[in-house]
């Protein structure tokens, strides 16, 4: 028996859920669901909101999953309601790639440079919010107002971005990382276990800070987000314009690491033959647009694509499906056949990928976002 739960966030919350018999009818009163409670709200380069989740206690779907994401409910004062379905839930906090927001208010006419005034809440739905909420949903009673920048990132290479980051490489173990600066400004970032890591960048893990840090001469304590295992102090005095450090973190101390290397497709053009098109959470792509692409004359590449084993994509020719290409991936780092209408791409593994195609070959392959493809 099927039945279709409708919850519509105004006032009292009202259901009506349709089965197999047309008079049967079930209906959710507010005490019976708990909205999200909306937390600690962080913005850097992405923006990072923790909450509370929501509770649904109805007898009939008491065993249905509840999603997270983020919902937009204001832009510059004005109410809207946009789900974005990229912000990406780890159960605690919900994380939202800047690159996805700015993408969100670019197609509301926004442009890049602009600030941009928001409100957002946590929004919770028995649907998958990445196919859609058309039946509904329940907010948080409260919102979090923040002003967003809209940004361009260098296409593949090292971000653009205000201030400094700390790149490190985390090879300590932790199932979690902090870093805490004391030194001319103490608290630099905020207090004890101090900040947490704001995005990353292929194999990366970065911190962000404004451009208050520079000409600072700090002590840099990398620790186990406040679990009790810490590092020995590292030395780092923040030269004006500087605007990255490289760090590789290991449980047994701090070193210098080298940037990564350079562009590697630095000298390949911009390109509307082929994009990538799929179910991509992080860029919050479903089936509705093509992730843009470089070429080199004889292969393609969509970049910096942070992809889960349950995304899934395809290679498609100017913007249709006349011309389509999917197959099998069965590692990364190796090529693999694509052909006409094939399956939908999927990765054997989370991570942030550059997305290669040769169309004239009939050939894919998928590499760690940065690396050497070998081609």
């Amino acid at each position: 028996m099927k039945r279709i739960l409708s919850i519509i966030a105004a006032g009292a919350l009202a259901v009506l859920a349709l089965s197999c018999n047309k008079d049967e009818k079930a209906v959710l009163k507010p005490a019976d669901v708990t909205a999200p409670v909306l937390g600690e709200v962080s913005v850097g380069a992405n923006v990072v909101v923790k909450y509370t989740p929501a509770v649904f206690t109805m007898s009939f779907n008491e065993m249905m999953p509840v999603y997270h994401t983020l919902g937009m409910v204001s832009v510059n004062d004005e109410a809207c309601d946009v789900t974005l379905s990229a912000a990406k839930d780890d159960g605690a906090a919900l994380t939202l790639k800047g690159k996805a927001l700015t993408d969100a208010l670019l197609l509301r006419g926004f442009e890049i440079g602009e600030t941009v005034k928001l409100e957002v809440v946590v929004r919770a739905s028995i649907q998958d919010p990445s196919k859609g909420v058309t039946n509904g949903y329940v907010d948080s009673a409260d919102k979090a107002e923040i002003n967003w920048t809209l940004k361009e990132e260098k296409q593949g290479g090292i971000p653009t971005h205000d201030g400094v980051r700390v790149y490190i490489i985390d090879e300590t173990g932790w199932p979690a990382i902090a870093l805490y600066m004391w030194g001319d400004v103490n608290d630099f970032g905020g207090g004890w276990p101090g900040k947490a890591v704001d995005g990353e960048f292929g194999d990366w893990k970065y911190f962000e800070y404004g451009n208050d840090i520079f000409g600072l001469a700090q002590h840099l304590i990398f620790n186990n987000n406040g679990g009790g295992t810490q590092l020995a102090d590292y030395d780092i005095t923040f030269e004006s314009g500087v605007a990255d450090y490289w760090l590789k973190v290991t449980a047994d101390g701090v070193e210098e690491a080298d940037a990564p290397a350079g562009d590697i497709y630095g000298d390949w053009e911009e390109t509307n033959e082929w994009g990538a098109i799929g179910s991509i959470a992080s860029t919050g792509n479903s089936w509705n647009a093509d992730e843009p692409m470089l070429t080199n004359g004889t292969w393609f590449v969509a970049r910096n694509i942070e992809l889960t084993t349950a995304d899934e994509f395809k290679f498609r020719k100017d913007a249709g499906w006349t011309v389509n290409f999917g197959g099998d991936c069965a590692a990364i780092g190796t090529e693999f056949a694509v052909t006409q209408d094939g399956p939908n791409i999927k990765v054997p593994a989370d991570g942030t990928y550059d997305l290669l195609l040769n169309p004239s070959a009939a050939v894919a392959k998928i590499v760690v976002a940065g690396e050497n493809p070998g081609i």
